[in-house]
């Protein structure tokens, strides 16, 4: 059950062998926004840890039952007489919680904020499972509720307003997956030094000193305005043409089918408007290495007449190269 359960068991300690008791100190905090008085149903099957430190409340509850509690609007100060030690609810970060009336624990990470919830004037209650037995007395409890990514979501939505959001699971989680890929896009824009969107066609290559056709190994980050040839294969040849990324007239590297997501993307937007740029030492781990970064725009129209050629190609596994922010693959 972790520390707090540990802190407060009846079998550690000098309350080893005595039943619990516990006194709280309440005090009040302040409601972040004018109290709406909603009823809200945040059930669900995600299992957040309870740490529970009076049990003797719970008598005659069975392992596999499922009831609810209340959720503290307050924060309040939490002393065992079994141990004399004190939690404060404060500062510990977390929010208490309470059964016939008994504050009995505190809520796990990802649920300390409900209090602010009851505090604005929502009602809510918390439904528990018993999971099992921490120890003699203490009971393992759960609190049962929809996904916490979900329910944190919803409360930074409505902790803004005071009109009522709904607590819907899915589109909820989806506005988190949304707010991630924008940070994720972020994150790459500004290590690539490209503006990246959820629109953008982004292909990344990984030069070796060996494959390097530019001159000199880079050792500063550039932009520079690609340019792609096809380069043509050997009469009789089965193999699929490489294409050579040029910046003005020096070509730089070929790619080849091996790399195989790069060369479709490239290979599928070959007409495209496109922004290049030289990546040395991307994660700044002051390293030499380098990567070559193609950002396609993806609002002009294709090229048809390339999509046949390189028909085959676009079908290839996805071994090797990269595309995005991916793993590096095995130049060619």
């Amino acid at each position: 059950m972790g520390f707090l359960s540990w802190l407060f068991g009846s079998n550690r300690g000098k309350g080893k062998g005595r039943s619990q008791a516990c006194t709280t100190e309440s005090r009040p905090i302040p409601s972040p926004r004018r109290p709406v008085r909603e009823e809200i149903n945040i059930d669900g099957n995600c299992q957040t840890k309870i740490f529970t430190y009076l049990g003797v409340v719970f008598k005659g509850i069975k392992t596999g039952d499922e009831f609810y509690v209340d959720v503290v609007d307050h924060d309040v100060e939490l002393h065992s007489r079994s141990t004399g030690t004190t939690i404060d609810t404060v500062e510990w970060g977390t929010t208490a919680v309470s059964y016939n009336g008994r504050v009995f624990g505190s809520l796990g990470s990802g649920l300390d904020y409900l209090k602010e919830v009851v505090a604005a004037g929502f009602r809510l209650r918390l439904k528990v499972k018993k999971v099992g037995m921490y120890s003699a007395g203490i009971p393992e409890l759960a609190a049962m509720t929809i996904d916490t990514r979900a329910l944190r979501e919803w409360w930074d939505q409505q902790s803004k307003t005071s009109a009522l959001i709904p607590i819907n699971e899915a589109n909820l989680l989806a506005a988190v997956d949304e707010r991630r890929e924008a940070n994720r896009l972020r994150t790459i824009s500004g290590r690539a030094g490209i503006e990246v969107t959820d629109e953008s066609l982004m292909a990344t290559l990984y030069p070796t000193r060996e494959r390097w056709l530019g001159g000199d190994w880079p050792k500063r980050s550039a932009y520079f305005s690609p340019t792609f040839e096809v380069l043509p294969t050997r009469e009789g040849s089965q193999a699929k043409p490489h294409i050579l990324i040029r910046n003005g007239k020096t070509g730089l590297y070929e790619v080849s089918a091996r790399n195989a997501k790069a060369y479709r993307t490239i290979s599928e937007n070959i007409d495209r408007p496109c922004k290049g740029r030289i990546a040395c030492d991307y994660y700044d781990e002051g390293t030499d290495g380098v990567r070559i970064i193609l950002v396609f725009e993806s609002s002009v129209g294709g090229a048809e007449g390339t999509a046949e050629l390189f028909h085959q190609a676009s079908g290839e596994a996805d071994e090797g190269g990269g595309l995005g922010d991916g793993t590096p693959g095995s130049p060619t």
